[in-house]
């Protein structure tokens, strides 16, 4: 790994930002923008259906229509490119894939949170992820040529029928469904990487490498096996600084507790190119290397400075890693009985739900233990049974 000439963390540059809230402002504005232009055409296109099932039947239906066709543009084109779905998250919904299977499981916490990964077919960290990037492009074209020509056919200088009503409802549905495309087309960073945005940071080989590898390492996370660690010249960019983190468990688990910390500075320096859900990981970690080494107050200390967002990535973990930092600062933070116990068993629930087990999930599950046996001797009041 690089050796930092300064401990001043890199600036941020635009795509840095985080800019979802002023760009929803952006999407909501296009949205009641069309909605107006639509009923300004409503009487001179001489519609015979209601106003309200006819705005509602284009507004839904080109989104939801839009938003299918556009993703499965990119399903196909990433199958043609080497890849295979990982995830997809939707309305709460994941669907995980697990021993080459997708495994289907609900989270209303996730109800908000919307995401469809690929991860490279045989771990191969050399194929190409740009066709995944255009894929829904193509597909946007195909859409716009099918739903024009389709208006064209059954509105255009035609006399007030149903026929006349069902292409302008084509027509405004994908006007509205348009927003989906424009998402990806924004060269910003979102809550997460949009299309555009992946074009332009996977536009050298050393980082298409490290988006597959941080793919790869995303699968491997649901399916408990062994991270890919790779290492790089530099880690200055949103995917080569992702791929810190497995060398950071590698030290853990093998006892080199200094330059497991030395990582930890390495991942706060590189910062920006987290996600805000992923904020919590690095000073979280720092909570449990202070754990580790008896300093409760400093931990304790430490968690209630985060931000409040921030603390359910560690009492609430959806990776494995963080069940044993959770465990301790549930315990030592409120002793909860209940919160405790409940964070045991979906420790216990995560592991049973892992095909086979690894190096990976056997050390946490030491450290985990590690973590329990500390507590049940310090923490009497939560009458923790011997495991």
């Amino acid at each position: 790994m690089e050796e930092r000439k300064t401990e001043v963390a890199p600036k941020k540059a635009l795509l840095d930002h985080n800019l979802s809230w002023p760009l929803t402002i952006v999407y909501l504005g296009y949205l009641v923008a069309m909605y107006f232009v639509q009923r300004l055409t409503y009487e001179k296109a001489s519609i015979k259906i209601p106003q309200f099932p006819y705005y509602l039947s284009s507004i839904l239906g080109g989104i939801v229509i839009t938003f299918l066709l556009y993703n499965i543009g990119k399903i196909i084109a990433g199958k043609v490119a080497g890849y295979h779905i990982s995830y997809i998250r939707l309305l709460g919904m994941r669907f995980d894939r697990v021993n080459g299977k997708l495994k289907f499981s609900y989270n209303i916490l996730g109800f908000f949170g919307l995401a469809l990964q690929f991860a490279p077919n045989d771990d191969d960290t050399e194929k190409n992820p740009l066709p995944i990037f255009l894929g829904g492009y193509i597909a946007e074209i195909v859409i716009a040529g099918a739903a024009l020509a389709a208006f064209f056919v059954l509105s255009f200088n035609q006399a007030p029928s149903e026929t006349n009503d069902l292409g302008w409802i084509i027509f405004y549905a994908f006007a509205f469904g348009f927003i989906v495309p424009l998402y990806e087309l924004l060269p910003f960073r979102q809550d997460y990487p949009t299309d555009m945005v992946n074009i332009m940071w996977t536009n050298k080989k050393e980082e298409k490498v490290a988006f597959n590898v941080y793919q790869i390492n995303q699968e491997r996370e649901l399916n408990g096996k062994d991270f890919l660690a790779y290492e790089f010249e530099s880690y200055d960019s949103f995917y080569k600084a992702h791929c810190i983190y497995p060398h950071y468990l590698q030290c853990l688990y093998e006892s080199k507790l200094e330059r497991a910390y030395a990582l930890l500075g390495d991942m706060k320096y590189y910062s920006k190119h987290f996600l805000d859900d992923e904020r919590y990981i690095v000073p979280g970690e720092y909570i449990y290397l202070k754990y580790l080494i008896n300093d409760v107050d400093g931990a304790s200390k430490a968690f209630f400075e985060m931000k409040r967002e921030d603390r359910s990535g560690i009492t609430r973990p959806e990776i494995l890693s963080f069940y044993r930092t959770g465990l301790l600062v549930l315990s030592y933070t409120n002793a909860d009985h209940e919160k405790v116990n409940n964070l045991i068993k979906e420790f216990d629930e995560t592991l049973a739900s892992f095909p086979e087990s690894s190096r990976r999930v056997e050390k946490e599950k030491l450290l985990f233990t590690n973590a329990y046996n500390k507590i049940r001797k310090e923490k009497k009041e939560l009458s923790l049974p011997e495991r």
